[in-house]
């Protein structure tokens, strides 16, 4: 109880020896600092040159031509396979097609006889 009551007096004092008007005076002058600092703090991060509106119409172009740019050497790179300059022959299965049944009772019993 008796921190309280010292706690109690010392604010007494200072609040004797402080003014409203001085606070806010005060509070005042360091809200003013602030902003000012705010503002050089944006025009130093503008940087030379930088405070000109960029279009994006252009920037959308030129992302659009770059990438146009890097699909032409992606298929530059890409390889093909020859095309074939002979006419294609019939395959063993046509050919398979064409064998008399005698033929394939032959062969199924040669199978068989293995």
């Amino acid at each position: 109880m008796a921190a309280m009551k010292h706690g109690q007096k010392s604010m007494k004092k200072l609040s004797k020896n402080m003014k409203i008007e001085d606070v806010e005076a005060t509070l005042d002058n360091i809200r003013d600092q602030v902003e000012d600092h705010e503002e050089i703090t944006l025009a130093m991060s503008e940087g030379i040159g930088q405070n000109e509106m960029l279009d994006e119409g252009e920037l959308e172009d030129e992302l659009a031509e770059l990438e146009m740019e890097g699909l032409d050497s992606q298929l530059d790179s890409l390889s093909m396979p020859a095309t074939p300059s002979a006419t294609p022959t019939s395959s063993g299965k046509a050919k398979a097609k064409g064998k008399s049944e005698a033929d394939e009772l032959r062969e199924l019993e040669a199978a068989m006889a293995l």
